[in-house]
């Protein structure tokens, strides 16, 4: 339903919804592009596809509904794969065989992964090369994604305020089987997208963690966000509510660089024997650094100076938010901390390229395409947001 949130189409205009789905078992089993469709409620002229090309089988499904459009039988498809490790039954699952044992001997057919590794090193592709590609593939990725290419398409999956559902969670934990690599730790991070994670789910979460015998981590880059917005809520200290945040997790990481305003640096937060192994790791990661009084000193600084202020970064965000309110277009998700996005629709979203431009020319800088993030920092004062506001209106000429 965000997809369609998103794109702004009518479910009764889909001419084919198409998954790919390379474990068709367990919970995946059976048509589940027509079932995920009618679970969603969608109109029940929206027919629906799964089909099976092993780990290609997602790519194959958006192949399949391009060639129907490009082929003009077709207008609207919905095109994607889906598959959780952790729910086939893969027992039931036997590869490229599908349980019909006399095929491996009939045909010269190899499994993947170790073995596509030895065919690339026999046809002379090294290890080196291998991994210059997937660099460079990651590297296309991340630039793609940080231009909002997949806005409209990529739609994570949590609950309205960042969290995550325990239930979900619960069953991403791989079984305890030979075919698996074993979960050893949950991961959350606070803020998530400018939201601070309510502190009863970090409750809850930390109680499920330890059920599981799973060690805990916080990615804390805007901890202090998180704890500063708390704080103000609860009249308490942001110290106090930060203390209260890590008190739910093992390891807490922290970044001095974000909102906190120093020029480099992070810490990584836990007990004695955590970090004894965490030195020794950053060793042999090449991590350590020498001269490192001066970055320590600004982080010192940070920490004793910066934190109160990140309310004045949220007052800012508030008032980027109310004054871009209102404008046709323009959907303005309410802010909690620093963090504000604009979803584009209708006429804004054809415009979206030309309004980045037209911001750039007036010394903003924002990303995403179809979905734009705003971020206020210790360096952007009252003047700079009104500057955003006037240039954004002006664009649109509100």
């Amino acid at each position: 339903n965000e997809l369609q949130r998103r794109n702004g189409f009518y479910t009764a205009d889909v001419d084919d919804v198409i998954m790919g789905c390379g474990a068709g078992s367990g919970d995946h089993s059976m048509d589940i592009a027509r079932m995920a469709a009618l679970d969603a409620g969608w109109s029940t002229a929206a027919p629906g596809v799964t089909l099976n090309r092993f780990c290609g089988s997602g790519q194959q499904a958006v192949n399949f509904g391009a060639a129907g459009i490009l082929a003009g039988f077709q207008d609207l498809v919905v095109g994607g794969g889906v598959e959780s490790m952790s729910r086939p039954a893969p027992m039931h699952i036997d590869g490229f065989t599908a349980n019909n044992n006399h095929l491996r001997d009939q045909y010269d057919m190899v499994p993947q992964g170790i073995s596509a590794d030895l065919i690339a090193t026999v046809e002379g592709f090294s290890r080196e090369d291998l991994d210059a590609l997937a660099v460079d593939s990651q590297a296309r990725a991340a630039e793609a994604i940080a231009e909002g290419r997949f806005d409209r398409a990529l739609v994570p999956i949590f609950h309205d305020d960042g969290s995550l559902a325990l239930a979900d969670i619960e069953a991403a934990i791989k079984p305890d089987d030979a075919h698996f690599a074993r979960t050893r730790m949950l991961a959350l991070e606070n803020t998530w997208g400018g939201k601070v994670l309510p502190h009863d789910y970090l409750l809850a979460f930390s109680a499920f963690a330890k059920s599981k015998g799973l060690a805990r981590h916080l990615d804390g880059a805007r901890l202090f966000n998180a704890a500063v917005s708390q704080a103000a809520s609860l009249g308490t200290s942001p110290q106090t509510e930060a203390r209260r945040i890590a008190q739910c997790f093992d390891s807490v990481s922290v970044c001095f660089s974000k909102g906190l305003g120093a020029p480099m640096g992070s810490a990584l937060c836990g007990s004695r024997a955590f970090i004894q192994t965490a030195h020794r790791w950053r060793k042999m990661a090449g991590g350590g650094l020498r001269q490192a009084g001066f970055m320590a000193a600004a982080a010192s600084y940070a920490l004793d100076h910066h934190i109160e202020r990140l309310g004045q970064d949220h007052a800012l965000m508030q008032h980027l938010a109310a004054g871009l309110s209102g404008i046709e277009g323009l959907d303005v998700q309410a802010p909690q901390t620093n963090i504000l996005f604009v979803d584009l629709s209708g006429k804004a979203r054809d415009q979206s390229a030309a309004l980045i431009a037209h911001l750039k020319q007036a010394g903003i800088d924002i990303t995403g395409l179809y979905r734009l993030r705003f971020v206020t920092h210790l360096d952007v004062d009252k003047a700079g947001i009104e500057r955003t506001i006037q240039a954004v209106r002006e664009f649109f000429k509100a």
